[in-house]
């Protein structure tokens, strides 16, 4: 059964995209880090086929099914296929014929730099590649091993090609047939395997076919908005008007009034409104209402920041670089330039909206969600629920863009204290304008640039005062949040 065909807890009778997300790919890991992950067999009762698993990243079945489990996040950006390739090159199977799982959290995935899963920088390939390519030549030596013991053959005689071991007498068998016995094999030396040469590839570098397009194609791929559990609510929040105002007061009652509210209910980020379905919830946060206390960002405005920063314009700030007597040349020059250009605070407007499905029973909190941090996302649920970071599962769906939002965790932790309060799996859906509003922006800018030109009209001075938010962009900015450099 394909990974697209394959049902799940809680999963509907058909395979229509809005449905419960176990199974196309992108099924969970293990509850605490370090479990190893475990295929999801539909209805529960087959026996799961003998696996030969030699590390985290990969097994290969007896029925010859080859997985391999990424520890990255696929956001759009192709690891769902560029990952197994590398790892494909060196065992010695066709890309195209793998089965491909994101994995739970599990120390196996961390940064090769850092004790911490999670996928940004653009260095998904370079992190890994080694790591993979070592996965996979290990694999596929214990798999010759294995056939060489049965065969009586020395393992230098045998080859292999696309899951097949082959020997000088022309016997052949899959890998499947090996790994009983392959997994009784102690696991050699990393510093003992031999890796190909470059000249050697046959995937790596090559085109090949993305193995999610098919599956985003046909609508069966699963991002977190389309996860749905049974007896699952849905809740948005309404959120402060500016940064660091907090709720005075609120009047639920005409939000309850309004068919599908379940309930209303303050939460650190503002005010939830839990309802059994999406349009009720939104419906609902709009008949809502909330008197908010003011915070220190009351005063904040473009003006303001303008005049902030021409403000600092007066000040020096850190020198970048300084060549020759910029002053001196603008202050001679016959012709000068002198001009101004600022850069907005930019939202990252994902295409699909912020999102999150949180379960909390038995101080466990189970979540389903597209993440670029699950290890991060693990610790700070924890600790705003107060339970054990190890209590945390996180299931990673397929991402509609992350370019870095998905790496902060404010939404992840608005949905999981909702559903401690409730006691049911809850949807935390952000609409549009929520994205937009309350993003964690890319810094705005403002630079000052002077030149001095000669009488042929070449530059003889250049200068830039540059001025930007030395924060992430969700909080309060004065003067002291600017950093000028000359």
């Amino acid at each position: 059964m394909s990974a697209a065909e394959t049902g799940g807890p809680g999963s509907k009778p058909n395979s229509g995209r809005r449905h419960f997300l176990i199974g196309i790919g992108v099924i969970a890991g293990g509850v605490a880090a370090g479990q190893l992950l475990r295929p999801y067999l539909v209805g529960g009762s087959e026996a799961a086929p003998k696996e030969f698993k030699p590390h985290a990243f990969v097994r290969i079945g007896a029925d010859d099914r080859v997985t391999v489990i990424i520890g990255k996040s696929e956001m759009g950006q192709g690891v769902y296929i560029g990952l197994p390739m590398i790892l494909a090159e060196e065992l010695d199977v066709n890309p195209q014929r793998l089965a491909v799982e994101i994995a739970g959290i599990d120390p196996a995935f961390n940064h090769p730099f850092m004790p911490a899963q999670f996928t940004g920088g653009s260095m998904s390939v370079m992190t890994t590649y080694e790591a993979l390519r070592r996965v996979g030549a290990t694999a596929r030596r214990m798999i010759v091993q294995a056939a060489a013991t049965e065969w009586g053959v020395p393992a230098a005689e045998l080859r292999t090609e696309d899951g097949v071991v082959f020997a000088p007498d022309g016997r052949s068998a899959t890998y499947g047939k090996f790994v009983e016995a392959a997994s009784a094999l102690p696991v050699p030396a990393k510093e003992s395997v031999a890796l190909k040469n470059r000249a050697d590839f046959r995937y790596i570098g090559k085109p090949q076919r993305r193995l999610d397009s098919r599956i985003k194609v046909n609508g069966t791929a699963q991002f977190g908005i389309d996860v749905d559990l049974p007896n699952m609510l849905v809740a948005v929040v309404a959120r402060p008007p500016q940064f660091g105002a907090t709720v005075r007061s609120f009047d639920a009652s005409q939000a309850k009034a309004v068919r599908g509210v379940v309930d209303v209910k303050q939460v650190p980020s503002g005010v939830a409104v839990i309802a059994e379905h999406t349009w009720a919830a939104i419906k609902g946060r709009e008949a809502l209402r909330v008197e908010w206390q003011d915070g220190p960002g009351a005063t904040l405005s473009t003006e303001s920041l303008r005049a902030e920063r021409r403000a600092l314009l007066a000040r020096t700030g850190l020198l970048a670089k300084n060549q020759g007597d910029a002053i001196a040349a603008l202050g001679e020059a016959r012709r000068k330039i002198d001009v101004e250009y600022e850069l907005p605070y930019l939202a990252h407007a994902c295409m699909e909206p912020l999102n999150a499905v949180a379960w909390v029973k038995n101080e466990r909190c189970e979540m389903w969600m597209g993440t670029q941090g699950q290890s991060q996302d693990a610790q700070l649920v924890a600790a705003a629920l107060g339970i054990p970071p190890a209590n945390v599962q996180i299931n990673t769906t397929f991402l509609g863009g992350g370019f870095g939002r998905r790496l902060m965790n404010d939404y992840a932790c608005e949905a999981a204290a909702i559903a401690q309060r409730l006691g049911r799996p809850v949807k935390l859906q952000w609409t549009r304008e929520d994205d937009m509003k309350h993003d964690f922006y890319r810094p705005g800018g403002f630079h000052s640039y002077k030149a001095a030109l000669d009488a042929d009209g070449k530059l003889t001075a250049f200068q830039d005062h540059f001025m930007s938010h030395t924060g992430n962009g969700t909080g309060p900015m004065t003067s002291a949040d600017l950093a000028p450099n000359i």
